[in-house]
């Protein structure tokens, strides 16, 4: 869990604490010492699962740190870098009775790698329903992994070849699709990550279909446009009036325009949404 919170403050800067110590006061200590600080979290949630969900879904590309260690590892101990090259190699990660597999072409980005389409992966149910603490049988878990064992000591021929990035482009036109197909783009409550996906392929809709009305601008095309964008509309205003944000429909004209900074740390704001409701209704 430790190696898991570090991974997620060098990568989420939305989510990690403020006055790290610097790189060059650590020595010989490993990088993460430096977290081990008096750390400051007044622009941080703490211990509200919910505003980290939504901290997540409201997260950009550009704001993920990919490869966070590309200033400080020329300065890092060799002792750090030696395993380097088995940092891509797609094998089996074994610890007694517990099996993960290790696709690095999945996650091409972290290491500085061009990302397309991973390889299709097959998911092992009997792997993670092992449970080696409370089974009362002596197993020899040597052999019961003999495979996955040999696999990760001949570990140089599964090294995943990375292609470097063509200029500022560094994932596929394919990947786009591929993610957006399979990929998980929301993890908060249904009910709230719903209403996100509803509204944004509702607005995505509109764009486009507006865009095709453009295009062909005869005036029995732009009435037909107009008749659809409008219903569309409708029916996404109907979901966001049985939503706990719907007296944002009724904000008044003068402060339409007084968006927040999508940037901002977002906090718990569920009192927020009650004490807005009722400078509205004043």
């Amino acid at each position: 869990m430790v190696l898991l919170q570090l991974w997620a403050w060098e990568r989420l800067p939305m989510v990690r604490p403020q006055s790290v110590l610097p790189v060059e006061q650590l020595g010989d200590l490993p990088l993460g010492a430096r977290w081990v600080c008096s750390c400051g979290y007044r622009n941080v949630t703490s211990h509200v699962v919910r505003t980290y969900r939504d901290q997540l879904d409201r997260t950009y590309e550009r704001n993920f740190e990919f490869t966070p260690y590309d200033l400080v590892m020329p300065i890092l101990p060799d002792y750090c870098k030696a395993g380097a090259r088995m940092w891509t190699a797609e094998v089996p990660l074994i610890f007694y009775f517990i099996v993960e597999h290790h696709y690095p072409d999945r996650f091409c980005r972290q290491f500085s790698g061009f990302q397309d389409v991973p390889r299709p992966v097959q998911y092992r149910r009997d792997l993670h329903g092992t449970n080696g603490r409370t089974s009362k049988k002596i197993v020899n878990w040597a052999q019961k992994h003999f495979d996955y064992l040999e696999a990760w000591y001949n570990w140089e021929d599964h090294v995943i070849q990375m292609q470097e990035p063509s200029g500022e482009k560094k994932v596929s036109d394919a990947y786009i699709s591929w993610y957006l197909c399979c990929g998980r783009r929301q993890i908060g409550k249904p009910e709230i990550s719903s209403s996100y996906t509803e509204l944004a392929y509702g607005l995505l809709w509109v764009g486009r279909r507006g865009r095709r009305a453009l295009d062909n601008p005869n005036p029995a095309e732009i009435e037909q446009a107009r008749r659809e964008v409008t219903e569309r509309i409708e029916q996404l205003l109907e979901g966001v009036e049985a939503s706990p944000y719907a007296y944002l429909l009724h904000v008044p004209d003068e402060i339409l325009n007084t968006a927040p900074n999508p940037y901002e740390p977002i906090q718990d704001n569920r009192r927020n949404l009650q004490r807005e409701s009722e400078q509205l209704e004043r």
